[in-house]
């Protein structure tokens, strides 16, 4: 049997292999890097308009139909293919998780990048490259390949080319840092030689984030997509990840972590990213930390953090990211090379039901999310998942217990200069 998430929420059952064995063992950060120049904004009325003639266009019975591509790009061409290496699996516990064997640059000619991020082309066809959350209707498809010939008599050939960054949720912190940075990590070359190819972002906090991973782009080159329904180019180049996984879910060293190790440090440092009251925080935290200062090691408890420019820093000579499952270890980016993630969660164990969205009946059984281990291994790093007391009744949406004693052994076993 497979599993997937989506975005960090599980939904398709074709990504994990489930083995026999049963094996137990803070939110979004924002930040407000002005790198996306104002200019890229329009007005709010320039916003409505385009809404106003995009519901004039009407329903779908006016327009051809359209063709969705899901399998893979057969109309588009592929620009660059590299077989990343390694294994195209990695065990954690009794689960085994499919990774990525394939990154792929495709172009769409005169492609059309809709709000969600989905990209169409003239004739009508959807490139959805497999991915469950490209869901919009033939109608709205239809409106935006109506529109855009409407607007560029030409077919838009003297456009701009355009990178397309988009896709649900790049406006926080995390889901930038473990979907839009892979790609463009991979694609860094290819941007830099192309110095006129133009891309789209959903936030400016996104274009900060990717001109960290492949740092020779300009700043001007970044245009926002929140001002228009859709942008056009001469062509659309989609980066992806083969087989379309879910999120996270790359492989191993697709990008490089971007702290340092300390200058002359002395002790082994743990930074334990701890989480407020609610969702996912750890009951018995005052015996977690007790044990994890126990070992010796110098020990920082962080939470809240708001600004990655001014919090980077604090990860810099980090030997061991400690926390429960949630945004905040997306600052794994900032660990240096050969740390170790250790994610409090159900990531080693699979069960037919690990505990409900809400304690309602008939809600979608929860299963293990896997965007942390997946962007741990995107980084070159290690990744270590301790699960909590009485798994097989697990939550995402409740807070949890630790296994103390699970995490003293760990540590237990590490080599910790103390």
């Amino acid at each position: 049997m497979f599993v997937t998430s989506s975005g960090c929420l599980w939904i398709f059952l074709q990504h994990v292999v489930i083995t026999s064995t049963r094996q137990s063992a803070a939110t979004a950060l924002s930040g407000d890097p002005s790198t996306v120049p104002e200019a890229d904004y329009s007005s709010q009325g320039h916003v409505l308009l385009q809404l106003q003639k995009w519901k004039s266009l009407g329903d779908a019975s006016s327009f051809a139909s359209v063709r969705w591509q899901d399998g893979g790009p057969a109309a588009a061409t592929l620009i660059q293919s590299v077989k990343l290496p390694g294994s195209t699996t990695h065990q954690i516990g009794n689960t085994t998780w499919q990774l990525a064997s394939e990154f792929a640059l495709h172009r769409v000619p005169r492609g059309i990048i809709m709000q969600s991020g989905l990209v169409v082309s003239p004739d009508k066809t959807a490139y959805r490259f497999g991915h469950w959350f490209w869901n919009n209707s033939d109608v709205d498809v239809q409106r935006a390949v109506r529109h855009a010939l409407d607007d560029n008599d030409d077919g838009c050939t003297n456009c701009p080319e355009y990178m397309s960054f988009i896709q649900p949720w790049q406006e926080f912190f995390q889901h930038i840092i473990f979907d839009t940075l892979p790609k463009a990590s991979m694609s860094c070359s290819f941007l830099t030689e192309h110095k006129h190819v133009q891309f789209i972002v959903k936030s400016r906090l996104q274009s900060a984030l990717v001109r960290e991973v492949c740092p020779g782009l300009q700043q001007k080159r970044f245009k926002l997509l929140a001002w228009k329904m859709w942008w056009q180019g001469s062509a659309v180049y989609v980066p992806q990840f083969h087989p379309a996984l879910e999120l996270g879910l790359y492989n191993r060293g697709v990008m490089k972590p971007l702290g340092r190790a300390a200058y002359q440090k002395q002790k082994t440092r743990i930074v334990y990213m701890a989480r407020p009251k609610g969702k996912r925080f750890v009951e018995n935290e005052r015996k977690v930390l007790k044990a994890l200062r126990q070992t010796g090691a110098q020990v920082t408890v962080l939470m809240g953090l708001k600004n990655y420019e001014e919090d980077r820093a604090l990860f810099t000579g980090v030997d061991y990211f400690v926390g429960p499952h949630g945004g905040a270890l997306s600052n794994m980016l900032f660990l240096p090379p050969g740390a170790t993630v250790v994610e409090f969660g159900p990531m080693g164990y699979w069960r037919l039901k690990l505990g409900t969205k809400s304690d309602k009946p008939n809600r979608e059984e929860q299963i293990p999310r896997p965007c942390f281990m997946g962007l741990t291994l995107s980084l070159g790093l290690r990744y270590v998942a301790l699960s909590p007391k009485n798994v097989d009744k697990f939550s995402y949406d409740r807070p949890m217990r630790m296994d103390v004693q699970a995490l003293r052994q760990f540590f237990a076993g590490e080599k910790l200069a103390v």
